[in-house]
C-alpha cells in the first residue's frame, strides 16, 4: 500500500519554548549509547540513536539524570521516565539509496532559528549524501501533538534517497487522520499494540525523500502507550527546568549556526 498525501508544506512554525536551559544534549540513555535528547515541549520529548541516525523515541515525561555527571553517584545513567507516543524501530539499519540499505554516520547538530538540526552521510559506494533532519513540535487543530519531521536532501544526483519509519495509528483513527506529508509512504507491515480504548496499529514503511525540496513527516498522537521508566535504585532523580544555582564560578558556551558533534 503506498500512501501519497497532498499537504501545504508550512515549514516555517512557531517555534515553542523549551522546557529547559539546555534543550538537547547527548548521553547515554535507557542503557543506549550515544543517544542525543531533544526537549522541544513540556509534552514532547525525542531522542535519537547517533549509532543508526534514527529516532529512538518519542515521549510525554522527561529525562532522569542520574550518574556521576549530574549526582556524583557513580554507575547509574540517566534514564527516560513518562509513556512513548511511538518507539523508533530499533538495532537496524533504515536509510536506504535506491532502495538499497546503506550506513549512515552522525555528523552532529547545529542550531539555527531556534531549531535544531540533525546531519547524516549516508555511504552509497563512491557517493557521501548529506541528510539534515529538522525536528519540532506541532499541534494540529483539535490539539493532537505531532511531531514534524522535515528532512532536505544534499548531493543526492539522481538517487532516490528512503527513509523506514512508523505510523502510530490510534484506536478509531485513520492513517489520513495520523500522517501529514509530502512524500510518498509505502507501508510494509503492520504492528499492534494494547492501549486505552482498543488496539494501537503502527504502520511501518518507507518514505521517500524529495531530492529538490524539503520533506514534511509529521504524526500527530493522541494516546501514550505505559512503559515504565528503567529504575538504578532509590529515589528517582529528576532535573527542574529551572534548578537552583549553587553559589561559585561557571562558565557556559553557546555555539550558535556551529556545528556541534
Amino acid at each position: 500500500m503506498v500512501l501519497t498525501c497532498a499537504v501545504l508544506l508550512v515549514l516555517q512554525t512557531a517555534v515553542p519554548e523549551r522546557p529547559r536551559d539546555i534543550w538537547v544534549f547527548r548521553s547515554v540513555l535507557d542503557q543506549r549509547p550515544r543517544i542525543v535528547s531533544i526537549a522541544l515541549h513540556e509534552d514532547l520529548w525525542v531522542a535519537y540513536d547517533a549509532t543508526q541516525c534514527n529516532l529512538y523515541k518519542a515521549w510525554n515525561g522527561g529525562v532522569k539524570f542520574d550518574g556521576a555527571v549530574y549526582t556524583t553517584v557513580h554507575g547509574p545513567q540517566p534514564t527516560s521516565y513518562g509513556d512513548a507516543y511511538v518507539m523508533g524501530l530499533l538495532d537496524q539499519p533504515v536509510w536506504a539509496v535506491n532502495n538499497q540499505r546503506v550506513t549512515a554516520e552522525f555528523k552532529g547538530y547545529r542550531f539555527q532559528g531556534g531549531q535544531v538540526t540533525l546531519q547524516y552521510w549516508l555511504h552509497a559506494g563512491d557517493a557521501v549524501i548529506r541528510v539534515l533532519e529538522t525536528p519540532e513540535r506541532v499541534a494540529s487543530p483539535d490539539g493532537r501533538v505531532g511531531l514534524q519531521r522535515v528532512f532536505r536532501v544534499e548531493g543526492a544526483e539522481g538517487r532516490v534517497v528512503s527513509l523506514l519509519a512508523g505510523v502510530p495509528v490510534e484506536p478509531g483513527a485513520q492513517m489520513a487522520d495520523t500522517l501529514r506529508t509530502n512524500g510518498r509512504f509505502g507501508v510494509k507491515e503492520t504492528r499492534e499494540f494494547d492501549v486505552a480504548g482498543g488496539k494501537l496499529i503502527e504502520h511501518v514503511g518507507e518514505l521517500m525523500l524529495q531530492r529538490d525540496a524539503p520533506t514534511e513527516f509529521t504524526t500527530f498522537f493522541r494516546q501514550v502507550r505505559s512503559e515504565p521508566p528503567l529504575s538504578s535504585g532509590g529515589e528517582a532523580t529528576t532535573q527542574d527546568p529551572s534548578p537552583q544555582r549553587e553559589p561559585g564560578l561557571a562558565m557556559r558556551v553557546y555555539y550558535v549556526g556551529e556545528n556541534l558533534v
